[in-house]
């Protein structure tokens, strides 16, 4: 067999210009791709890269928050220590502060007296049990990306709170359940009732309260004022009143208890649906804002459902729901904390 080469020469000049144009924007398409290819590369590492100063600030946010929290702590200890060198023993000391003084001396300094929570609920100076829940299932787990509080109150008719409970958690990853925390805030002062409440949620989600993924708290009853003694504003009927006041209550009472367990906190209602890749939506919505000094989150217009805040805001958001639970209903109170905090004189809140 003979093979037979064809000089060049015996080519068209029109097939050699074409195949020139041909191996030139195979050349060119290729070093398009390939520049692409870096571009996309440099941009996704540079969001990347982003994405993790924005955690990182916000990591070192709440580390200076738990920080105050222990310097909080610590200087507490050195007045009763103080305190207790001046009556000439610890021991009594020690059964001062079991009593309702030595609970508002402790936010003494010398002659100033602090803000404290005695200021609002002034019946807790009577209290001596103290303000612990009165019922906790909790594995301590801390130090969460996000925080989600479920406030419930037993229903008479149909309650949603498993199906509720079941959504969220069927919206999030493996990885995100490791990075989250549920408290189930049981708002009811009938501790037989909560009980009961909670044996069933702790059938329901065995292996989530054992994992430290859910939590289940309750307020003692003594947290609360006598709402008959109360002055009613608005005009509100009597259970009006009462129910709304309790709910500002309720929901400063969760708070406090979720401050120091993340670093966001999301709060719902117990009849709603999470849709599927919820928290990765919100994990990406917060990446996204331009500035990281922002005051809430809005993922929902409806009462108090979808509304996620820096847990290092929370001590703000539950104090004044404290100062004002009597006044008004909380959605108004978050209005007007919105209005004291970011709104200028001379504008109005819309715009």
């Amino acid at each position: 067999m003979r093979i037979k080469f064809v000089p060049c020469s015996r080519l068209g000049n029109s097939s050699l210009l074409l195949l020139a144009l041909s191996g030139f924007l195979v050349f060119i398409t290729f070093c398009w791709l390939l520049s692409s290819s870096f571009i996309s590369n440099d941009y996704s590492r540079k969001v990347e890269l982003e994405h993790n100063v924005v955690q990182l600030r916000e990591k070192l946010q709440y580390a200076e928050t738990l920080q105050r929290q222990r310097q909080k702590e610590v200087l507490r200890l050195q007045q009763q220590i103080v305190k207790a060198s001046r009556n000439g023993s610890v021991e009594h000391a020690a059964a001062d502060n079991s009593s309702s003084g030595a609970a508002a001396d402790m936010n003494a300094i010398g002659n100033l007296m602090l803000p404290n929570i005695y200021n609002h609920l002034p019946h807790l100076l009577q209290i001596e049990e103290g303000i612990n829940p009165a019922y906790s299932v909790s594995k301590g787990r801390t130090g969460v990306s996000l925080v989600i509080g479920i406030p419930t109150i037993p229903r008479q008719v149909k309650s949603y709170l498993v199906e509720t409970t079941k959504s969220v958690l069927n919206g999030m990853s493996d990885a995100e359940k490791k990075t989250t925390l549920i408290i189930i805030f049981i708002a009811e002062l009938n501790l037989e009732v909560v009980q009961k409440q909670a044996v069933e949620l702790e059938i329901q989600f065995q292996f989530e309260i054992v994992s430290g993924l859910i939590e289940i708290v309750a307020p003692p009853a003594s947290f609360y004022p006598d709402f008959s003694t109360l002055k009613e504003t608005l005009g509100d009927p009597s259970d009006r009143f009462r129910w709304r006041t309790k709910q500002n209550l309720d929901f400063s009472y969760l708070m406090m208890y979720a401050q120091s367990r993340g670093t966001y906190y999301l709060q719902i209602e117990d009849d709603i649906v999470a849709k599927a890749g919820f928290v990765n939506t919100i994990s990406n919505f917060i990446l996204s804002q331009a500035s990281s000094d922002w005051f809430m989150l809005e993922f929902c217009q409806l009462g108090f459902i979808g509304k996620l805040f820096k847990s290092r805001d929370l001590a703000l958001v539950s104090e004044f729901f404290l100062m004002f639970h009597m006044d008004k209903p909380v959605d108004w109170l978050l209005d007007h904390l919105f209005y004291v905090r970011l709104c200028l004189p001379d504008k109005d809140m819309v715009s």
